[in-house]
């Protein structure tokens, strides 16, 4: 790297942050135009990003300069400059000297995976590939190596017009992920094979996210990569809570498009022998594990996100009727056992809700798009009552209000009779009948209770339902309720 060119860039980048206007500005204008079409500008930006003598300040800001050229800037770029960012680009990335720094080269990567791949930069997957076989004794260099990598199969993946080009990068990767996945999942885990199984899985999620690849639909190659993902679920080790998340996001297609009997999907139609394999032979499996990981789940675990996909992959789940049949017990125990406590609210929600009520449910409740445990608990319970288990959650809902419950025992009940109220209602005449007991025994007096939380979720309950009682006296005093609290 030529020094004065370095010293330059390394003033500029110091000058980024200096609160004199001028400065700054003459800064920013040194380091994002006035070197564009300068090759060389380029190759030390490069350099200055994995540049051990550097502050871990500068390489940042070195490589935030990248990754706002190949983001924004990168078809002005002038050829000759692009060509020095390709040809120099994966090994910097496989040299960063931070997953910070890592993380920011590779979204640098990423528009010029996106536009030139395969294109203009032929020899991209061979440069990766020699990139990750070289790197076995070297995991930094491997696990940056592979994040180029993700790059590449997040590209493919929204890439539908290119199928074939999807199908040959699974084909000349995967086996290499196959051997590092045996031998992570071999060895004890530690914090860094942890970081590696996640990167993998993700790779394997982004690869197979929307269509399943034609390599790991092989019935040999399909078991290997099941019995990963499978593996994962089944090991508590919270150091792969990130991992298990990516599973059961890969896990979704799976069981929508090749599980629910009687499915009339192209899948089915297109992979008749797959479906049949992964039906029978893998998706039982994993409905095993999910009700063994939901039943025995920790909330202090933080695995919110591993919960609310395993609860989308619930949605297609109940709707094979063998599996319904088979697993109705385990099912029903889950919802009362697990589900019903897990979407408990806890007093660090109370003191929030009586701090700033409106902020609370703004955030937590009916206008929320939080994926937390609540809302992944009564996606499953909804989609239960839905597919043959109504009276059994009902039934269990109203013992439980019986029963003289706790505050937040009974705003939980109520939540999952607001969140039932397409199955309520399709009950017609009985599921009216059953409400307005309800309403007149409980929610009415809730209503005007005291304690904060429970008197709300006791209004939302007389919003949902009101207009669907068929008692003039119920609903009147429904109507005089709401009336009053609106002076609250």
């Amino acid at each position: 790297m030529d020094n004065m060119l370095k010293t330059n860039i390394m003033h500029a980048i110091e000058m980024v942050s200096n609160p004199d206007a001028a400065k700054r500005a003459e800064a920013e204008k040194y380091l994002n135009e006035a070197n564009m079409t300068n090759p060389d500008f380029f190759h030390a930006i490069m350099c200055l990003a994995v540049d051990a003598s550097a502050q871990e300040s500068q390489r940042i800001q070195a490589a935030v300069v990248l990754k706002t050229f190949t983001d924004k800037h990168w078809q002005k770029l002038l050829p000759e400059v692009q060509a020095v960012i390709k040809s120099k680009i994966l090994e910097v990335l496989a040299n960063a000297k931070t997953l910070k720094t890592g993380k920011l080269i590779s979204d640098a990567l990423y528009p010029i995976v996106l536009k030139e791949a395969g294109g203009n930069w032929a020899t991209f997957e061979q440069e990766l590939y020699a990139n990750i076989t070289g790197a076995s004794q070297n995991p930094d260099r491997m696990y940056f190596s592979l994040m180029a990598l993700l790059k590449l199969v997040k590209t493919l993946e929204i890439a539908s017009d290119n199928v074939e080009k999807a199908e040959a990068s699974v084909l000349l990767f995967f086996p290499l992920l196959e051997q590092l996945f045996t031998s992570l999942l071999s060895s004890q885990l530690t914090a860094q094979s942890a970081a590696f199984i996640s990167l993998i899985t993700k790779i394997y999620f982004r690869a197979n996210r929307f269509r399943v690849s034609k390599y790991v639909k092989q019935t040999d190659k399909c078991d290997i990569w099941m019995n990963y993902l499978l593996s994962l679920i089944n090991y508590k080790d919270p150091q792969l809570k990130n991992a298990r998340k990516w599973v059961a996001r890969s896990l979704i297609h799976l069981f929508r498009n090749y599980f629910v009997s009687g499915a009339n999907s192209s899948d089915k139609k297109a992979d008749p022998e797959f479906f049949a394999h992964w039906s029978t032979q893998w998706g039982p499996k994993f409905v095993e594990a999910f009700v063994m990981y939901l039943y025995s789940y920790d909330i202090a675990s933080e695995e919110e996100a591993v919960v609310f996909n395993i609860s989308r992959c619930f949605f297609h789940i109940p709707k094979n009727a063998d599996i319904a049949k088979k697993y109705r017990e385990q099912f029903l125990s889950l919802f009362k056992d697990s589900l019903s406590k897990i979407s408990l609210l806890t007093e660090d929600d109370v003191e929030t809700y009586n701090n700033d009520p409106i902020e609370y449910f703004k955030q937590n409740d009916d206008f929320s798009c939080e994926r937390n445990l609540r809302e992944a608990a009564v996606n499953i319970a909804t989609t239960l009552a839905s597919e043959g288990f109504y009276n059994e959650i009902m039934d269990f809902l109203f013992a439980k209000l019986r029963s003289t419950p706790s505050v937040l025992e009974k705003e939980n009940c109520y939540y999952y009779i607001q969140k039932l109220k397409n199955a309520i209602i399709k009950e017609s005449t009985n599921g009216t009948a059953i409400l307005e007991g309800m309403f007149k025994e409980y929610v009415l007096v809730d209503a005007e209770t005291q304690h904060g939380i429970l008197r709300c979720r006791a209004v939302n309950l007389i919003e949902t339902y009101c207009t669907y009682l068929r008692s003039n006296d119920i609903t009147s005093q429904c109507v005089q309720v709401v009336t009053r609290r609106l002076e609250d």
